[in-house]
Formats: structure tokens, sequence, C-alpha cells
């Protein structure tokens, strides 16, 4: 069963989703072996690539600092385009496609994935979650 856990954002190594996206998974079954949420913090340079997501169940975005431009598109022909500014968030029901875009200026922001499985593997490959693994058994305090 999983503990009550803590973990600074500097205790789990960053990995780029795309160029210039630095994201940290903080809570999911490498970390802190949670079975319901994935949840973390992307840092964004001002140029970074676009990242393109097929969001495989609900996620939502909190920008903490800059702001960040989101394109989606769902199955019924649902279409948007939108800047997610600093202290504003988005939430994005299952089956949406998106792009994450860059708007010129650093950005920070924490989302939360639920609905799926928490595990990284599948989103970084097996070598790189047991590297978050590896960080996270030897940073989590209580």
């Amino acid at each position: 069963m999983p503990k009550v856990a803590k973990l600074k954002v500097a205790d789990i190594p960053p990995m780029d989703l795309t160029r210039g996206m630095h994201t940290r998974y903080l809570v999911c079954r490498e970390t802190v072996g949670s079975e319901a949420l994935r949840m973390g913090v992307c840092h964004h340079d001002p140029d970074m690539a676009d990242l393109k997501w097929e969001g495989k169940s609900e996620e939502s975005f909190y920008v903490a600092k800059g702001s960040i431009r989101l394109i989606w598109e769902g199955d019924g022909g649902e279409r948007g385009d939108v800047v997610v500014r600093e202290g504003e968030s988005i939430y994005l029901p299952k089956g949406f496609r998106y792009i994450l875009r860059a708007t010129g200026e650093p950005a920070i922001n924490v989302f939360g994935i639920g609905g799926t499985s928490t595990s990284l593997e599948p989103v970084v490959g097996p070598e790189r979650a047991r590297q978050i693994k590896d960080a996270a058994d030897r940073a989590v305090q209580m």
C-alpha cells in the first residue's frame, strides 16, 4: 500500500517530452506508488518545440508562470486554440488530441492526469522509468 510521501521537484530528474519542455513526474506509480493519479510540473522554454499529445485520460493544467498555447481537437469535430495565462487552468476530457505550443515567454505549468495507468513506462520507456523510480526511492521522505 502506498504511504504518505514528500518529494522536492529537484529530487526527480527532468525528462524532455519535446525539445525545450522539461517535465518532472512527481506523483505516479514509479515515484510514490500512486494507482489513480499522475501529477507533475513542466518548465517550458520560450522557444520549445510543439508537443503533440493524445489524451488517453482526463488532464488538467494550471499555469503557474508565463503562458502556454493549447490547440485541441476532439473526436466529434470540436476544435479550439487558446492561450492559457498565469493563474489560469484548462481541463481536457479523455480522447482529445492537442498541441502545446510556446508563446515566446518561459512558462511553468502544473498538471494532473487521472483515469488511466499511472506508470511512466509507456510514456518514457522502461529505462527512464527505472531512473525516475530510483531517484524517488532515494528522495522520498516521511
